[in-house]
């Protein structure tokens, strides 16, 4: 067996990852816990007043193991420099005999264990320490975060009816853990991974950083911990240049499918003593991995800009699923390039690649028709109006879809202007209804009420330049989920009916034309679904009910009547272009 390994504790392994980064300052060339060695061991703490001063300066050392600890307990003068900070540290009765408790531990940890004594609780793998209770201490919260005692609150292990059992080397690793802890929701957060690797090197990270910043500062400057009141953002930021290291160094071509991180969040101090877990999952890995390789910059950059809120920021978000704004425009920044939009969209968020490609199509006929629609009303003006004409309405319109929020900003007329452009779309052969229940798949079926995420997708895509309207012709069977199947055979029986008794161009006048006028009205639908009762089947009292009323039995048929103006749009353009033909 290995002299020192993993424990499957994130607060020891942190630790134990911190010494390994020590050891290797020291001159140790070794790289994992796995490769430790007693010497390495030694090396790492020397003489322990390094350790000592870094953890009294940091105040991620109280949130570990609380203010009981001989180092940094002000009762009884022990600790006189705490107070007047002009007296040396090393000096105080608790700094020096904090130092004694480090040599004793190293000592025990670096000699020769025996397999007769009672095992670790911990890690199980080496004797509990004889160390604390020569210096007439016993392990509970100021040594060992969250452990219990026999005269206080027992907290995380074991029970109360005695102190916990743990060894030297463990309670080595958790005086060295406030140099591997950043601060994440108002707790410090240590990181476990299923790959060793990662967990040593985001903590060596850490460790580094934290080195830094004491080296960089007064000698008795308290430092806090990193990532204060910074959410999320310096994980992810840390994540990013991990995968980039990771990368550039060859040491991994691909992540894992079974790779996921553990962020355990936990503080000691107090009556606040506390432990949560944060999974982030396979798919937000992959998904930070890729933008390390092709999108580090664009991706650093929104990071800088997000939202002090940490619901609102990237690694929160995709760990929820949710999306992510800096995605977007906003009047202090441009969006994100297409490709990364894509590859959140698709990998974070699951959408169908085909439901993007219709929303890219849409934003490039809705500009292109704005724009002809603009050409004409300054041909309009001109004539009109021998001076230069000023903005037409159409580009004023555009101006707004693409600089205005399309729920925040954009007014429900203006949406519906955009519907109606919609329909226009579908009698030119631009949209079909399995290209719009894409786009707009629906929230629920009954009564029929459509998802608006399409609308962002647009709002997106008119923010960009060289946009292609290329999208594969979907077929109803693998979108039909999308809506309720039973609009589309309502359109086809209605055009079938109508054209065979009034002829195609009636279609047109009748129907069509009075949607466009808004004339088309719920009665409408049903006394074109009375009809079509008396002679098919499919079109009973339960099957209106399913198609155009709520659960409260009211009529509820905007979506209803505008997936049917689509559908019957496009079977008039087909049989239109047909009759052509013929």
């Amino acid at each position: 067996m290995n002299e020192y390994n993993f424990t499957g504790n994130p607060f020891v392994d942190t630790g134990l990852s911190v010494l390994v980064a020590k050891a290797r300052e020291a001159g140790w060339m070794g790289e994992t816990v796995q490769e430790l060695t007693p010497d390495a061991l030694r090396q790492a703490i020397g003489d322990g007043k390094w350790l000592a001063q870094a953890n009294r300066r940091l105040k991620a050392f109280s949130l570990v193991v609380g203010n009981n600890s001989p180092l940094t307990n002000s009762a009884k003068g022990k600790n006189p420099s705490l107070k007047n900070s002009r007296l040396n540290p090393e000096d105080d009765e608790g700094f020096q005999e904090y130092v004694a408790i480090l040599k004793g531990l190293v000592d025990e940890a670096t000699a020769q264990s025996r397999d007769d004594l009672i095992p670790c609780e911990c890690c199980s793998m080496r004797p509990t320490t004889k160390v604390l209770a020569a210096n007439g201490k016993e392990i509970g919260r100021d040594w060992f975060p969250l452990a219990g005692s026999l005269r206080n609150d027992a907290q995380a292990l074991p029970a109360s009816s005695r102190a916990p059992r743990i060894c030297s080397l463990c309670l080595l690793a958790i005086q060295a853990l406030p140099l591997g802890v950043t601060l994440l929701h108002g707790k410090l957060a240590c990181f476990q991974s299923t790959s060793w690797e990662m967990t040593q090197l985001l903590t060596k990270q850490t460790y580094r950083e934290t080195q830094a910043i004491l080296s960089s500062t007064a000698g008795t400057e308290k430092v806090a911990a990193l990532g204060a009141k910074g959410g999320t953002t310096l994980t992810t930021m840390r994540l990013l240049q991990l995968f980039n290291d990771l990368q550039v160094g060859q040491r991994m071509l691909e992540l894992p499918t079974h790779v996921t991180l553990n962020v355990w969040l936990f503080s000691n101090f107090g009556d606040k003593a506390d432990c949560d877990l944060i999974e982030i999952p396979n798919n937000a890995l992959v998904f930070l991995w890729e933008a390390a390789r092709r999108y580090r910059a664009e991706v650093e950059g929104m990071l800088r800009r997000e939202s002090k809120k940490p619901d609102y920021q990237l690694l929160e978000c995709i760990c929820r699923q949710r999306d992510y704004d800096p995605l977007y425009p906003a009047k202090s920044r441009s969006p994100a390039s297409k490709e990364l939009f894509w590859f959140y969209q698709t990998q974070v968020l699951g959408q169908p690649p085909q439901s993007l490609r219709v929303a890219e199509k849409v934003a490039y006929v809705l500009r292109q028709r704005l724009q002809q629609q603009a050409v004409k009303e300054r041909a309009a003006s001109s004539k009109r109006n021998r001076s230069k004409p000023r903005q037409t309405q159409s580009e004023k319109f555009l101006q707004r879809l693409t600089e205005r929020h399309p729920f925040r900003d954009l007014e429900p007329a203006e949406r519906n202007a955009v519907r109606r452009l919609f329909s226009d779309f579908a009698e030119d052969g631009l949209l079909t209804l399995e290209e719009y229940v894409l786009l707009f798949p629906c929230e629920t079926l009954q009564p029929l009420r459509a998802q608006w995420r399409g609308w962002l997708w647009i709002w997106f895509y008119l923010n960009h330049e060289n946009l292609s309207a290329d999208v594969e012709p979907s077929q109803w069977e693998e979108v039909a989920m999308f809506t309720n199947p039973k609009i589309k055979q309502f359109a086809r029986d209605v055009f079938d009916n109508y054209k065979e008794r009034r002829g195609l161009a009636r279609v047109k006048r009748d129907i069509l034309d009075r949607f466009r006028r808004s004339e088309i009205t719920t009665a409408d639908l049903k006394r074109w679904f009375c009809s079509l009762a008396e002679s098919k089947e499919g079109y009973a009292n339960e099957d209106w009910d399913n198609l155009c009323r709520d659960e409260n039995g009211n009529s509820v048929t905007n979506e209803v009547r505008f997936q049917f103006r689509l559908e019957l749009a496009n079977l008039y353009r087909q049989a239109a272009a047909e009759q052509q033909v013929s």
